[in-house]
């Protein structure tokens, strides 16, 4: 493979042709001069699309791409028109051209295994990922995401997994070396629930958990076995199914991972929390309920996003800021967070009104417990992006 770079006298819109002597012609580099090693160091950064195209032009990026150590597997990188064809035809699609780079693949030096089959989850079937999984997933892997019914999974190296779907039962030979976990479960129900009575079974030595739900038909129970590892926990609920949920039942989940430092929660969204919320600014909080064996010794970091005024949510802060001696900063968001520009996303009018409500709720019944010590913070709706609807 040769590249070459020339140079002309000026930019084009000032040349009209370009002659031999205004070209300047560089020294020419041959990547198949480059040892195998680098070759196959630079191959290993290239997406799978264009380290597939690569190993058709050069007989060193074919070796390489033999022992390509990044395979995701979506419409995407297969490059496969979603809009094309009935389901069937893009499933079959979907299926022959991961057999080709399969079969292709010495199943050697692969790190990250990727599925993203939910488009076509009704024709791949349980078969089809056994086959692949039993030609890829060696001992050295260290990464796989996937989405499908039913996992069982041999990969003593395994460091990091990622799941997308509903609850499922998930089987790991040995997960001693996982270490981070996304359980990815915001168009389902039940994944929190399915975290505190499975999870520890499947990976005891989690060290960062993140934990998304659309629903949760019950309340958290208390966790016999606890996470000894753990240092990042982050929950997400997602839509209006946590009206009548029990935040305070998080508690349980925080006395279970002893050793966690931060904690970051997403609560629901929060337009009908009438009978549970906390009305007015000089309500009394003597009424709020409290865990008094609850002490933690090195949670330093909450967060938590989209802060309503339901009762259950005041009082799980209060019982945080109150039973944690470790606790160096805590940040409420009443909004919605930013966007990757960073800029202020968008809140419908009762968002803006639900906020503003939290906001005073803080400040009647939480900000007075703050420690000197705590780095305190509230956002409030932005008075350009937010308070203009009102």
């Amino acid at each position: 493979m040769r590249f070459s770079l020339a140079t002309t006298g000026g930019p084009p819109c000032q040349q009209g042709g370009i002659s031999e002597r205004a070209q300047i012609t560089m020294p020419v580099f041959e990547l198949d001069k480059l040892p195998e090693d680098t070759l196959r160091h630079v191959h290993s950064f290239l997406p799978l699309r264009d380290a597939a195209r690569s190993a058709c032009v050069s007989h060193k990026f074919l070796r390489s791409w033999r022992c390509f150590p990044n395979l995701t597997f979506n419409q995407e990188t297969l490059g496969l028109n979603a809009h094309e064809g009935t389901s069937y035809e893009k499933a079959k699609k979907f299926i022959d051209r991961v057999n080709h780079i399969i079969q292709n693949h010495s199943g050697i030096g692969v790190n990250t295994l990727k599925f993203e089959i939910f488009p076509c989850h009704n024709v791949i079937t349980a078969n089809h990922l056994d086959i692949w999984f039993q030609d890829i997933i060696k001992s050295g892997i260290q990464e796989i995401a996937v989405r499908l019914q039913t996992i069982e999974i041999y990969a003593p190296k395994l460091t990091s997994f990622m799941f997308r779907g509903p609850p499922i039962e998930i089987l790991i030979n040995d997960s001693s070396q996982l270490k981070h976990m996304v359980m990815h479960g915001a168009f389902y129900s039940g994944m929190i629930r399915y975290a505190q009575t499975k999870l520890h079974s499947i990976a005891s030595n989690l060290q960062t958990l993140t934990l998304s739900s659309s629903k949760e038909e019950f309340n958290m129970p208390s966790l016999a076995a606890k996470f000894l590892h753990l240092k990042h926990l982050s929950i997400c609920f997602f839509g209006e199914g946590f009206q009548s949920y029990d935040y305070l039942t998080l508690v349980s989940f925080l006395e279970a991972c002893p050793f966690l430092e931060c904690f970051f929660l997403s609560a629901g969204e929060c337009y009908n929390v009438e009978q549970q919320a906390i009305q007015h600014s000089n309500a009394n909080s003597s009424h709020l309920r409290g865990i008094p064996e609850f002490l933690h010794a090195n949670l330093k970091k909450v967060h938590i996003e989209r802060f309503c005024c339901a009762k259950s949510l005041i009082e799980l802060t209060c019982q945080i800021v109150e039973n944690t001696s470790s606790l160096r900063s805590l940040v409420l968001d009443t909004t919605h967070g930013f966007d990757p520009r960073g800029t202020c996303k968008s809140m419908r009018k009762e968002d803006v009104i639900q906020a503003i409500r939290a906001v005073e709720a803080i400040k009647s019944h939480i900000e007075g417990k703050i420690p000197s010590s705590v780095k305190f913070k509230v956002r409030e709706p932005c008075r350009q992006c937010h308070i203009t609807k009102l």
